[in-house]
């Protein structure tokens, strides 16, 4: 099963492990519903056909000169991801892995997902090297680990009990790891807020009269 995968690889690396966690959810949840959605948002638009959910999931599998992280095929469609956690994507490391895999079928796409707020400087680079190699409008996307986070916390509610559980323990990973964003508050929380806010000026005066006394105590001492 892909959520373990690189542990059964004896694969130990905090990025492969991640990797492992993320897209084996994904390989678990229904397709239509979570993988599909997300790979739209990042900007790669599968061929629909009649077996979406038979979209296979194959990890650190050789496309050629390179070793993606992961690859989703079927016969319609191929999409080769690229993970980085801790570090930047490497230019010609996404070029040679657009060829590997532009090459063997006519639909296919590339990204790489990393922790940044904003593209790297070096996917735009890929795409123009693609481009003076002759490559049309080359299919390479970019994602961040937080629009993971962001994606699942608000399709939540789409899956099953189980598939509810199952995202909560992966956001909970994320925001572990400091790869969550701000998703807005809950309905409850806003009432909650809506109940105490006439109280917050008093608090707050209090608060900064308790942090006064506690200057003078400290100085005086």
């Amino acid at each position: 099963m892909g959520i373990f995968e690189a542990e059964v690889r004896g694969h130990t690396c905090e990025e492969d492990i991640l990797t492992s966690r993320v897209f084996g959810t994904f390989e678990i949840l229904e397709r239509s519903k979570f993988l599909v959605p997300f790979l739209d948002e990042c900007g790669i638009r599968l061929r629909r056909g009649k077996e979406l959910d038979g979209l296979d999931f194959a990890y650190w599998e050789a496309t050629g000169k390179r070793t993606p992280d992961v690859v989703l095929r079927d016969k319609l469609n191929l999409v080769s991801i690229e993970n980085k956690l801790g570090s930047s994507p490497d230019t010609l490391q996404l070029v040679e892995e657009y060829e590997d895999v532009v090459n063997s079928h006519r639909d296919s796409w590339l990204m790489t997902l990393t922790a940044h707020h904003a593209e790297p400087h070096q996917v735009g680079e890929a795409r123009e090297e693609l481009t003076r190699r002759g490559y049309e409008e080359p299919r390479v996307r970019w994602c961040s680990w937080q629009q993971v986070y962001s994606f699942l916390h608000r399709n939540s509610g789409r899956g099953s009990e189980s598939e509810q559980r199952l995202i909560r323990d992966l956001l909970a990973l994320l925001q572990s790891k400091g790869l969550s964003v701000f998703g807005g508050f809950e309905a409850d929380q806003l009432e909650d807020i809506s109940t105490l806010w006439p109280k917050m000026p008093g608090f707050l005066e209090d608060h900064a009269a308790l942090l006064g006394s506690l200057s003078t105590r400290l100085h005086n001492r």
